[in-house]
């Protein structure tokens, strides 16, 4: 007469001794391979797009800082200038010098109370140009019969793309103005009735197998000062 197995034993008694097979394991650890390689997946998908949109946010506050200050300064062309006549006093596609008091006198920097209270003096020189990647500004200061140089180059944007103008000209009939090999002459100049700025700045991170992020923004200006 045979025994009957103790109660809550299996039949056999080999999984009860022995727990998961070798092949249980196996299979539960690829569907948790599986799982956390998803996971991974995700996360990093969320990660790069969170990095890409502060990227883009970055370039879109820089870019429109800059050329939200370069726009006003521009409104002021000619603005007050004494006995100066030359309100642009250079243009090309890349650089542009023009003459306003964009301080309204004032003795603070960049020009001193010397050259502000001189007889037809006060006006200044702002030159914007592009070179080596940065936008750079410097301002000059009339004394009533000389420029005097007050401040040296200084960037106000990095990363600029120069694949595309970055000022263009108009007339008063808003018919472009091209500039030549060395910019618009002088007659070309005093034509000049607004300009048209595009301003693109670009992340110089290099990511394998992607282009750089960028972002443009443009506008024209109106020269309000000038008949």
């Amino acid at each position: 007469m045979r025994a009957r197995p103790a109660a809550g034993c299996p039949q056999g008694g080999v999984r009860g001794a022995a727990g998961y097979s070798l092949l249980e394991l196996l299979v539960s650890l690829l569907i948790v391979t599986l799982l956390l390689g998803g996971l991974y997946a995700v996360l990093f998908q969320t990660q790069t797009s969170f990095e890409a949109q502060q990227i883009a946010m970055t370039l879109r506050q820089e870019a429109r800082i800059v050329m939200n200050g370069l726009t006003i300064e521009l409104r002021m062309v000619g603005f007050d200038i004494g006995n100066l006549t030359e309100f642009i006093t250079d243009a090309d596609t890349g650089r542009l010098a023009f003459v306003s008091d964009i301080d309204g006198g004032s003795a603070e920097p960049p020009c001193d109370a010397t050259i502000e209270g001189a007889p037809d003096g006060g006006a200044e020189r702002i030159t914007y140009r592009v070179f080596g990647g940065e936008l750079l500004r410097s301002v000059d200061c009339w004394n009533g019969s000389a420029w005097s140089a007050d401040s040296t180059d200084l960037p106000i944007a990095r990363n600029v793309l120069s694949v595309r103008p970055l000022f263009r000209y108009f007339d008063a009939d808003d018919v472009e103005i091209i500039a030549g090999a060395g910019g618009l002459t002088a007659a070309q100049r005093s034509q000049v009735r607004s300009i048209g700025i595009e301003i693109e700045l670009e992340d110089p991170t290099v990511v394998p197998g992607k282009p750089n992020a960028s972002f443009l923004v443009r506008t024209r200006v109106t020269l309000r000062n000038i008949e």
